[in-house]
């Protein structure tokens, strides 16, 4: 925002030194010493590999295409942040039901310090279904393999050796795999984050 700001003002500074030059330089024709153009360098303008602002015909054509790069700036700028946007929405929206609700919007705000690439790579991640861990659960609980697919091998290998906890555990589960699921699958995401 602030990088904004400081191209913002060069640009303006720029666009009025280059204007009163121009007054000046029509109202007062014996100052022809007054230069007529000004140049921005890249050190000033890190955006933009050099943008010269000539001045043509009264000074209109340098305004003209101050107007035209700064229309140009701000449309790609606007684009992009709206493209970064969309994607960020889509992939809270399509990964939603896989994820504990509590820690959305912290996945938005790691989100949005990620390049849009970035993002695309992120729904390779295989998320599990908490839908479908609940009826393997209910089905096969009994057996600990409801925790063996999510990752948790040594209570899964534990509740297979006690048949479920003696029903106990396996009847627990069914309530809360759903939730284990999707507290493994943001751990999984946020992994997968942190190595981007």
């Amino acid at each position: 925002m602030k990088l904004k700001k400081t191209i913002s003002i060069v640009l303006s500074t720029v666009m009025v030194t280059n204007l009163a030059c121009s007054y000046i330089a029509s109202a007062h024709p014996e100052t022809k010493d007054i230069p007529s153009t000004v140049t921005v360098t890249e050190k000033e303008m890190p955006s933009t590999s050099s943008f010269r602002m000539d001045e043509g015909r009264d000074g209109q054509e340098s305004d003209r295409n101050f107007v035209t790069y700064r229309e140009d700036y701000d449309n790609d700028h606007m684009r992009h942040s709206y493209r970064k946007k969309e994607l960020i929405d889509r992939f809270l929206t399509q990964n939603s039901k896989y994820l504990p609700k509590s820690k959305m919007r912290d996945l938005s705000a790691k989100l949005h310090r990620l390049s849009c690439d970035d993002i695309h790579k992120l729904n390779s991640v295989s998320l599990d279904n908490p839908s479908h861990m609940t009826i393997i659960s209910i089905f096969f609980g009994n057996m600990g393999l409801d925790r063996l697919l999510i990752g948790k091998i040594g209570t899964g290998i534990l509740k297979f050796l006690t048949a479920g906890g003696f029903g106990i555990w396996w009847i627990y589960d069914i309530f809360k795999i759903g939730e284990l699921t999707r507290e493994q699958n943001w751990e999984k995401l946020k992994q997968e984050i942190n190595e981007l």
